[in-house]
């Protein structure tokens, strides 16, 4: 596994980028891919939040509106998304390729972890490394400027300010009718 400095401002919740790390890449050696998830941290303990589907924009912006009321109804205090994606890299003289990076043929397959905590965001992006039969052998880390800040429909799931008992309630009770029960407080996973 790869163990990457955590930025500053997200390093007090060092343990939700590690679990993150450690279930892309249990996913990716168990499977060959990751599967999207939240994780929030909360006071009673770490929620993964597994979507049914990611297979439309319905089903996408489900999953966000899912994040943004277990941030409000558990109480969180970060969160962090993790994704695979695909990335395109500028290469030095060349300008961007324009075209979307999973069709592009520059483009390159990664694991975007996203993370929150109040009013700071961190990115980190693996790259995904395979064999020549296509299996997953590791990470490799992708050295990027530091982000301070993206938007979309995945980003500014904390809520701007502390809930009240009421919001409280009211995402939850949104959560229960959503059909979402994040059943895995205290998640601790061993993945390898």
């Amino acid at each position: 596994m790869i163990h990457r400095n955590t930025p500053k401002d997200m390093s007090e919740h060092q343990r939700l980028f590690d679990l993150a790390r450690g279930y892309a890449e249990h996913m990716m050696r168990s499977g060959g891919s990751v599967r999207p998830v939240l994780l929030a941290d909360t006071a009673e303990g770490n929620i993964l939040y597994l979507p049914e589907t990611m297979g439309d924009e319905s089903a996408k912006q489900n999953f966000a509106n899912a994040a943004r009321l277990i941030a409000v109804g558990y109480g969180a205090t970060a969160v962090a998304f993790v994704f695979e994606s695909w990335i395109t890299v500028a290469k030095p003289g060349r300008p961007l390729d324009s075209t979307p990076p999973s069709e592009s043929p520059e483009g390159e397959e990664c694991v975007l972890i996203s993370a929150e905590t109040g009013h700071r965001q961190a990115i980190e992006i693996l790259m995904i490394q395979r064999d020549s039969t296509g299996k997953f052998v590791g990470f490799a880390t992708l050295d990027v400027p530091r982000v301070t800040g993206f938007q979309g429909r995945f980003a500014q799931i904390m809520p701007p300010k502390p809930p009240g008992e009421g919001e409280i309630v009211m995402a939850r009770q949104l959560l229960s009718l959503m059909g979402v029960a994040p059943e895995n407080r205290g998640f601790d996973p061993m993945w390898n």
